[in-house]
């Protein structure tokens, strides 16, 4: 290939990726190419000056409501998105450019990135730029869901993020739930398991969503580990009203009480509070008002990135 030739290559799929907002991975597929190839020829052609980037910000934050939520609940930071008249699905693509943002301006050489699974982690994958880092990693910190679309479950969004930052991922080989606790103390003490646990022990960050346990809401009725009768009993019975990382909470954060919790595989939410790692919890909509609001009081999340109107209702509730 001519050098000509390579930089028409290299704008082509700049192109493809800035201006037709097409994904790498659909990018990587029209070009038979990998999708870490894909991610170092965008570095490529940043750095040889092919792409200028200029950004008028399309996204407003709600500053007030930030300073307060700082206040009242002791976070480390609050971005709060002015989501106006955006649907829910473009508000949770917003907030991933947010979080994505937020990853690109935070982490640094020899970081540990846990992340949990879901739409809201996904989004975050796909709003990200290329940055190389060296000794990077992500862990997968709770199991996988194993149903439904693939592309959001936790070992495909871990090689994006660690394909987009030059790093190395560790998948979590076990499902999100199993049968009860027995069956978890076993497997959790399996060689593969075990490693992957400590790694994640270890993080610096652990980017998780905030999911409600309202079953028209839930991402375990969605994939399937629990029937909607199910969860309503959870409930009725434990007053959970979200969840991190498939361990369910109630309205005060608290879950100690909550029994459901010990069939999960990952990271445990005692765990996630007692280690350094600073947790950015993602949620909006005013659905998940609640669920975010339990997670400000157990003292859950370092770092919330939300939308205003479940802020509104938060402060209402509150």
């Amino acid at each position: 290939m001519t050098d000509y030739e390579r930089m028409e290559l290299l704008a082509q799929i700049a192109e493809m990726y800035y201006i037709q907002d097409l994904s790498q991975a659909a990018i990587a597929n029209k070009f038979f190419f990998s999708r870490s190839k894909v991610s170092r020829l965008l570095t490529e052609a940043r750095e040889s000056g092919l792409i200028e980037i200029s950004i008028r910000h399309p996204f407003k934050r709600a500053s007030e409501l930030e300073r307060i939520l700082l206040e009242r609940y002791q976070l480390k930071q609050a971005v709060i998105l002015k989501s106006g008249s955006l649907s829910i699905e473009r508000m949770l693509k917003t907030l991933g450019r947010l979080s994505a943002k937020y990853l690109l301006d935070n982490l640094i050489d020899g970081d540990i990135l846990g992340i949990g699974w879901g739409t809201a982690i996904y989004e975050v994958a796909q709003a990200l730029q290329p940055k190389n880092l060296i000794d990077f990693s992500v862990v997968q910190i709770i199991g996988s869901a194993g149903f439904g679309d693939p592309a959001i479950d936790g070992p495909e969004v871990a090689r994006y993020f660690a394909e987009n930052f030059s790093g190395k991922y560790f998948t979590l080989n076990a499902p999100v739930m199993v049968k009860d606790k027995a069956t978890r103390d076993i497997l959790i003490k399996e060689r593969n398991i075990d490693k992957v646990i400590k790694k994640a022990i270890q993080a610096d960050y652990i980017l998780a969503g905030i999911g409600s346990s309202y079953p028209g809401r839930s991402g375990l009725v969605r994939a399937g580990y629990l029937r909607e009768d199910e969860l309503n009993s959870i409930n009725e019975q434990t007053g959970a009203v979200g969840d991190i990382c498939a361990c369910l909470f109630n309205a005060d954060g608290e879950y100690s009480d909550i029994k459901f919790n010990d069939r999960v595989i990952g990271l445990t939410l005692d765990e996630i509070k007692s280690i350094p790692a600073e947790v950015i919890g993602i949620a909006g909509g005013r659905e998940k008002a609640e669920a975010i609001l339990g997670a400000l009081r157990g003292k859950l999340i370092d770092t919330l990135i939300t939308d205003d109107k479940a802020v509104e209702k938060i402060l209402k509730i509150d």
